[in-house]
């Protein structure tokens, strides 16, 4: 679906999104936060500093909540919000829920905190880091969901520019 002339509207964005959830045009990718270079370049040296804190989990784990999309290679993710503040444990990114989870590393990474506070109903938020020639398959979640609460929610990613291109 070509994205009208104009600013977006709320209709033409959740008509774009249950399009694409339908798999008949949608919204494949939209801008939605500009950001100014200097403030990605900050955000992006507090999450390298958290990450290089705190410990990650691994897709790869066969109980891992991402593993059913069949990770290959080096892939590490630290799942920042969640109900113990671990940054390995990814027990409750996937259930629908935001209720009792917090950002508690606002002290390694205070400006991702400020960005998530945008969102305060966010069901999960994690930084994924692929290795050299690693990758997550292709794979498909539909954007509509119904949540725990009984409200309608929508999975929605944001992938920052140049997000990938670092090597570790």
């Amino acid at each position: 679906m070509p994205l009208p002339p104009g600013p977006l509207t709320g209709g033409a964005l959740l008509d774009g999104l249950r399009l694409g959830n339908d798999h008949r045009g949608g919204l494949r990718c939209l801008a939605v936060l500009p950001v100014a270079a200097p403030v990605l370049t900050r955000l992006r040296e507090e999450v390298d500093a958290l990450c290089a804190r705190h410990p990650a989990s691994a897709p790869s784990d066969r109980t891992h909540v991402t593993n059913w999309v069949g990770p290959q290679g080096d892939v590490r993710t630290w799942s920042l919000l969640n109900r113990t503040g671990r940054t390995d444990d990814f027990s409750a990114d996937h259930d629908l829920s935001c209720e009792g989870k917090w950002y508690v590393h606002r002290h390694d990474a205070p400006r991702l905190g400020s960005l998530l506070d945008a969102f305060p109903d966010l069901v999960n938020c994690r930084v994924n880091l692929l290795g050299s020639g690693a990758s997550l398959p292709a794979h498909e979640e539909h954007v509509p969901f119904k949540a725990r609460s009984g409200t309608i929610g929508a999975r929605i990613r944001l992938h920052p520019p140049g997000a990938g291109k670092r090597r570790r």
